[in-house]
């Protein structure tokens, strides 16, 4: 069985998928750890944040815990138009600039709706997505923008005799 935080990752992917731009899928691939390339862009990829999970007692009988999460996008910003009237950086920017206020309303929505409610010993999840950022990074697969959004969900576990 998943425990909690890895069925958080997988239901804020899931919620992920489910974002449109231009009437088509907004990412092309969405991948849950660092390793393999991408089939096309825009990609994502939910990774555990460095801040980890936080556990505080709130009684004997329940704990309440934070999961937090990176997401970081991959945009394409090399040029192959042969168009040069093509401004192919200043499409991707826009697009990331949308996909992040995509994201953002998504995962606002998913908190709002309690989409994450994934575990019977769970009584509510209060997801934060706290911050994005923006930046570009030029590697073996050209030039690209890269935008992170991190989220935070927290829920109170409730404890059972035996677990």
């Amino acid at each position: 069985m998943a425990g909690s935080s890895r069925q958080i990752r997988d239901a804020v992917m899931t919620a992920l998928a489910d974002i449109t731009y231009d009437d088509e899928p907004a990412f092309v691939s969405i991948k849950g750890s660092t390793k393999g390339e991408f089939d096309g862009y825009p990609a994502l990829r939910v990774l555990p944040s460095p801040e980890g999970l936080a556990n505080v007692k709130s009684s004997m009988a329940q704990q309440d815990r934070t999961v937090s999460l990176s997401i970081l996008g991959h945009i394409e910003l090399e040029n192959k138009d042969p168009d040069p009237s093509v401004d192919v950086e200043k499409d991707a920017i826009d697009q990331m600039l949308d996909l992040t206020d995509l994201i953002v309303d998504r995962l606002d929505q998913v908190d709002f709706d309690n989409t994450l409610a994934v575990d019977t010993d769970t009584d509510t999840y209060i997801m934060n997505t706290e911050s994005g950022e923006w930046n570009w990074v030029v590697s073996g697969a050209g030039a690209l923008l890269l935008f992170l959004v991190n989220v935070k969900v927290t829920y109170s576990k409730n404890m059972t005799s035996g677990t």
